[in-house]
């Protein structure tokens, strides 16, 4: 019985990392479409100091990147599910692409090729987009136990009451 509630805590434990992933990931997102329209607008009124601001501008979203898929990766390993952590891994695995992305990003403005830094963002989009979609399934895969879980919780209560039960009637019995 203690057994399966420590395995119900961790099932619970471990679909709340996986949220947490989720939500990790969507800001990530969030901030590549900042930095995309921070670019948009670099490029259309370009300057040295526009250039100097966007380039502080990425080197920071590529620090918080850089944090947050750090972060990202220590929930991952949290992950006690063999499935879920080696899925999870895998999208941590896609991440470091994306910082190495978010570099060659910060390399292209520094040479004044936008358009080429548009494309290496778009390229990010998509493969944050499919990190998303991953980790929202890993996110999800939880749900299919904790139901599975509650249902055997549920017959379990009722098979407990209809025992009560018995022994109420024979108790009732050996009285009289």
């Amino acid at each position: 019985e203690l057994e399966k509630d420590i395995l119900y805590l961790e099932q619970l434990f471990d679909k709340r990392r996986a949220e947490d992933l989720v939500r990790m990931a969507k800001d990530l997102a969030s901030r590549r479409r900042e930095l995309a329209s921070l670019i948009e607008k670099y490029r259309q009124a370009p300057s040295e100091q526009a250039k100097k601001q966007l380039l502080a501008e990425v080197a920071r979203l590529r620090g918080r990147m850089q944090d947050m898929l750090r972060q990202m990766g220590e929930l991952a390993r949290g992950v006690s599910d063999a499935h879920m952590n080696a899925e999870a891994m895998a999208e941590m695995a896609k991440g470091k692409d994306v910082a190495g992305g978010m570099q060659r990003v910060e390399e292209m403005l520094a040479k004044d090729d936008v358009d080429a830094a548009l494309k290496e963002l778009d390229a990010l989009g998509s493969t944050l987009q499919e990190m998303m979609a991953s980790l929202e399934r890993t996110a999800g895969a939880p749900d299919a136990r904790t139901a599975a879980l509650s249902r055997q919780l549920r017959e379990f209560q009722k098979d407990l009451e209809s025992v009560e039960q018995e022994q109420e009637k024979v108790a009732a019995q050996t009285e009289k």
